[in-house]
């Protein structure tokens, strides 16, 4: 369904931006406002947006905590209903109410970015800061589940169970999960550039020129400031937050940031049919099969504590566009596991979803067998997305996790059965999984 919709939506945009074409539009805010109008009337489609949840697309501003923002939305996608300024069209939505937040740009240059980077960066600014003195008032009340989730898989550790225990995180860990907690709970910030970089590699660049030139200067670019994607002509920048995109890199260092070349309708709607997801509590028609973008890693992000001070450490990944254009596209597939690691998984099966890394009869029977310590096993387990630790011990992410094995004692691992079930099928291996289900009275 998904392919279809943006399918349907890349048609929409081009016949709309055809009809454009048709005129020489030289009062710049009227053009302007003809690509706003082709974004925010492609998004209110019906093969995007199911009209039952009662969502919809305008332009106009946001309050949080009761007083509006002087900065005007081109786009935002909000639910219910608003207060329209007078005769303008704009209209006027609490925070809470809006779901996206689209800045709208005909040609997307260097200076466009930044600025709205800028703009976009000053709206979750100030949201972050409404949730920051709900949890200071113990008033935040949210379902934190996900991002639990997005935490674990990015940082390998479990999350505490609620956000009165985050004090228990290490001050790091700490400001991951508030990051994550903000992008969740916040509006998805897209900025949409209908043409503009001819190449991969040039909007990459420009992202990271403007990170490199004001980072450390107060400008507020840390990484809950960030935009959730940009878009400029077939290129898009995808923000790595479990929304729905995750990549982890050697080390399972999180990649914050990747960019693809992949169909940019479908990448949009992916964010957006994400955020509907989660704040709406439905299931979207994604019916993707094995659909999987390609990806390469652009910015490596660490949270840091260096001198009482703490910030975010950004390293970059640059390619040359000639290895971004010969990406190989990929499929989604079940994450492959070692013969020592689909050992260690057996044995996590046998003992209630829960490996002690102190069990030093274990420990002496896998460095026997495979002649690895526990440790570089379970770094293997993490760097899957599938497991994390858990005070002294390691266990799955999921409260379902699936095995099957292949040969020389390897194995597959996923957590999504349909996912799973449609790979077995295409690659011939027959759909018959050791299942570890748990069931935690905590969670």
């Amino acid at each position: 369904m998904i392919e279809y919709a943006s399918q349907m939506l890349e048609q929409f945009i081009a016949k709309e931006r055809q009809a454009l074409d048709g005129f020489e539009m030289l009062h710049m805010p009227t053009l302007g406002e003809a690509y706003e109008a082709i974004a925010g009337k492609g998004i209110d489609q019906q093969f995007v947006l199911p009209k039952s949840l009662g969502l919809k697309v305008v332009s106009g501003f946001v309050t949080v905590a009761g007083k509006q923002l002087p900065n005007q939305i081109d786009c935002m996608l909000v639910d219910g209903e608003g207060a329209e300024y007078g005769l303008t069209g704009k209209y006027i939505y609490p925070i809470e109410q809006v779901l996206c937040i689209l800045e709208v740009k005909k040609t997307l240059n260097k200076a466009d970015l930044l600025d709205a980077m800028y703009h976009l960066g000053a709206i979750k600014k100030a949201a972050t800061e409404r949730i920051c003195v709900q949890l200071d008032n113990n008033e935040f009340d949210q379902d934190i589940s996900a991002v639990r989730q997005h935490f674990a898989q990015i940082s390998g550790y479990k999350a505490p169970e609620s956000v009165a225990q985050l004090g228990q995180l290490p001050v790091e860990k700490n400001i991951l999960f508030h990051s994550l907690l903000f992008d969740h709970f916040c509006p998805s910030a897209v900025i949409l550039g209908f043409d503009g970089y001819k190449t991969e590699a040039g909007l990459r660049g420009a992202f990271l020129d403007i990170l490199e030139g004001y980072v450390g200067q107060g400008a507020g670019f840390g990484m809950p400031s960030l935009p959730s994607l940009v878009l400029s002509n077939n290129f898009s920048l995808l923000k790595n937050n479990g929304l729905p995109f995750l990549c982890k890199w050697e080390n399972n260092d999180w990649v914050a940031f990747s960019s693809t070349r992949e169909n940019p309708a479908r990448i949009l709607l992916e964010v957006v049919w994400t955020k509907i997801c989660h704040y709406c509590r439905v299931k979207m028609p994604w019916n993707d099969g094995l659909h999987m973008e390609s990806l390469s890693p652009l910015l490596i992000a660490e949270a840091v504590v260096q001198d009482g001070l703490s910030g975010w450490k950004y390293n970059s990944h640059e390619f040359k566009e000639k290895a971004l254009s010969s990406r190989p596209s990929l499929e989604w597939e079940p994450a492959l596991l070692s013969a020592p690691a689909s050992t260690l998984f057996g044995f996590m099966m046998t003992k209630g979803g829960w490996i002690c890394s102190d069990d030093t009869g274990l420990c002496d029977y896998l460095k026997e067998k495979h002649g690895l310590s526990l440790k570089e096993i379970s770094s293997e387990l993490i760097g899957t997305g599938y497991f994390m630790y858990e005070g002294n011990g390691l266990r799955p992410v999921h409260d379902h996790t699936m095995q099957i094995d292949v040969d020389g004692g390897q194995g597959r691992i996923a957590h999504d059965r349909d996912k799973f079930d449609a790979w077995c099928e295409k690659y011939g291996h027959s759909p018959y999984y050791m299942s570890l289900l748990i069931i935690d009275e905590a969670d």
